[in-house]
């Protein structure tokens, strides 16, 4: 039977206490209640006075944003199997009616990219979303990746499986759809779905523009 290995993140509770608000609506919402191979598994919490410890799946192939720079861009082949296990991931989630609300490849993307997103007539729209609507944005500003791989790439030039497996991470701003749809205005610009820019309750259908957005980057020469 092989091994999986772990990692174990501390978060100490001193001065952070928006972080752990945060992690804490992160176990509830999502850690504790999902079990899919392509979201990052939690196997255990340790919860004390001054820190908490999850043990987490350890995932060392490094961000996917790392990953396209690295290839220049991705082939048809491999921006499929990326893909699919990210439908695949978000497909598990909307069926729990989760939406993760926070897909990005990268924060900090070049104009060509933020150009595809950015219509003229939502600039002044997202100048005050980001400016005044929910400092959960800074949050997302924080962790710049939420994709990452299971394996390094040895060799690009070469195709294996099992360095293209992929894994979802960061459910900080993810929120539930069950019993109502959402309006909290969060995410990142450049990935944010056009209802939430038009301050329009929403659902779980806005993770499928960030996918949207994140499959063209993986294929963008």
């Amino acid at each position: 039977m092989t091994k999986k290995k772990k990692k174990v993140e501390n978060f100490f509770k001193k001065g952070c206490v928006a972080c752990i608000r945060i992690l804490q609506h992160t176990l509830d919402i999502v850690l504790l209640c999902v079990h899919h191979a392509n979201i990052v598994k939690l196997y255990n919490v340790f919860d004390s006075k001054n820190k908490m410890c999850l043990v987490l799946d350890l995932l060392e192939g490094g961000e996917l944003f790392d990953r396209i720079i690295e290839q220049g861009h991705f082939t048809e082949k491999n921006a499929a199997q990326c893909f699919g296990q990210l439908v695949e991931a978000l497909d598990y989630l909307h069926q729990r009616q989760i939406a993760h609300r926070d897909l990005k490849v990268y924060c900090c993307l070049k104009q060509t990219y933020l150009n595809l997103v950015i219509h003229s007539r939502y600039i002044c729209n997202i100048t005050f979303f980001f400016f005044y609507y929910h400092w959960s944005i800074f949050i997302s500003m924080l962790f710049p990746e939420n994709l990452l791989f299971t394996k390094k790439c040895k060799d690009k030039n070469v195709y294996v499986r099992e360095e293209w497996n992929i894994k979802l991470i960061d459910f900080g701003l993810a929120g539930s759809c069950k019993y109502e749809l959402l309006k909290t205005p969060c995410g990142t610009p450049n990935y944010v779905a056009p209802e939430i820019l038009r301050k329009e309750k929403y659902g779980i259908s806005v993770d499928m523009w960030s996918a949207g957005v994140i499959l063209y980057i993986m294929l963008k020469k």
